[in-house]
């Protein structure tokens, strides 16, 4: 009777949605770096909501070796955590570490029998759905795609002119496997539901709550870029910033700052850097930093210059749920039904790019319009209108 929703209008969609508890399973390679990375924090987020509607989650990671504060932050929040191995896995012991951490797994299947396993990639369920298939027959295999790598590796090749890989043949067969296929924007539901119409295939977005920073157009200086180098975009999107973008900017705004967020600081980042800086302007590469608030409420403007990359951008979603307005490119505000010169700035060109964080650097009035209708826009409302329902 405790978890009884009241006699209220109020609860009468959660109510229809309510399901019984279920124990939830959800695997990783790594804890969810919630700090650091977009679909990490995520995940994060997605679990303390599972939880909160009663459900119970446990968490597998392959592997906790250099993260183990990371499972002891989720552990306190009142999810189950068990770690693959101990030991980072490396190239020459891979098959190794997945025997282990597959042995582990199937004995956490027998003992703690979930009614659903939820994988997060495509990459961790391909590497887990024979175990659980044939330790827990009875559970449900959820793949979260994270991003359709196949989709960021087709970009790649049209860019760069790269051969296609044989990724998407991979990934959709795994996707075929699942009883269930998570997408994290509706444009790439659209695709999956093309290339797999019989498959269960729902949207679980980014899950960001609107919490404006206080600080005025005036009181604010900067532009920030943040992201996981690891993720390849990134590190191709702020070298491509820099190089074409950068000195043109600088040239109207010569006493601009940039600071770059994210790790790991690579010496192709470094690098990236040095020719730019002798244009004028301040660059500032950070790297991690334990929290991103104090930045949201400093800086003028966020940039997203991605040039290729899949499902959908953290940093535009956090900036425009911190009240922070966002110039970027059509590759970074894919599939999050945003508009150019409404709730965003969007420039595919280094040129237009450049001109576009100019004229809103500059220009008080634009900045306001684009930080409230940021605020107001559907990306942001879905984490807690939708998110929970869909779970």
């Amino acid at each position: 009777m405790r978890q009884q929703y009241p006699m209220s209008r109020t609860f009468l969609e959660k109510a229809a949605h309510r399901v019984p508890p279920l124990r939830i399973l959800v695997v990783d390679q790594l804890p969810p770096l919630f700090d650091r990375v977009s679909g990490s924090q995520r995940i994060f987020q997605i679990m303390q909501l599972l939880k909160r509607e009663g459900h119970t989650v446990c968490f597998f990671a392959f592997s906790e070796q250099g993260f183990e504060e990371y499972m002891k932050i989720l552990q306190s929040s009142g999810v189950y955590v068990i770690s693959g191995t101990r030991n980072s896995v490396i190239d020459s012991t891979v098959r190794t570490a997945l025997e282990t951490a597959n042995a582990r797994l199937a004995i956490l299947l027998a003992s703690y029998q979930p009614h659903i396993v939820w994988a997060e990639g495509y990459e961790i369920a391909t590497a887990i759905a024979d175990t659980v298939r044939s330790v827990a027959p009875y559970a449900s295999l959820l793949t979260d795609t994270v991003d359709l790598h196949f989709l960021r590796e087709q970009r790649i090749s049209e860019l760069e002119g790269r051969p296609k890989t044989e990724t998407k043949e991979k990934e959709l067969a795994i996707y075929r496997q699942s009883d269930a296929v998570i997408a994290i924007t509706e444009k790439e539901k659209d695709i999956l539901v093309q290339e797999l119409p019989s498959k269960i295939i729902s949207v679980v977005p980014n899950v960001h709550e609107p919490k404006p920073t206080p600080n005025t157009f005036d009181e604010r200086e900067g532009l920030l870029f943040v992201g996981n180098f690891r993720y390849p975009p990134n590190l191709d999107g702020i070298v491509w910033f820099l190089q074409n973008c950068w000195p043109t900017i600088v040239e109207q705004i010569p006493d601009i700052s940039l600071y770059i967020i994210g790790d790991p600081v690579s010496n192709a980042l470094k690098k990236a850097v040095v020719s730019p800086m002798r244009f004028g302007g301040q660059i500032q590469i950070m790297g991690h930093v334990p929290t991103l608030r104090p930045l949201l409420n400093s800086v003028r403007l966020s940039i997203a210059p991605l040039r290729f990359g899949a499902g959908m951008t953290g940093k535009v979603a956090e900036a425009l749920a911190a009240g922070l307005p966002v110039v970027s490119t059509p590759i970074g505000t894919k599939g999050m039904g945003l508009t150019d010169c409404v709730n965003v700035r969007e420039a595919e060109t280094a040129e237009a790019f450049a001109q576009a964080v100019v004229e809103l650097y500059s220009d008080a009035t634009a900045w306001e319009t684009l930080l409230k209708k940021g605020l107001e826009h559907k990306v942001l409302s879905m984490w807690c209108n939708t998110t929970v329902p869909k779970l």
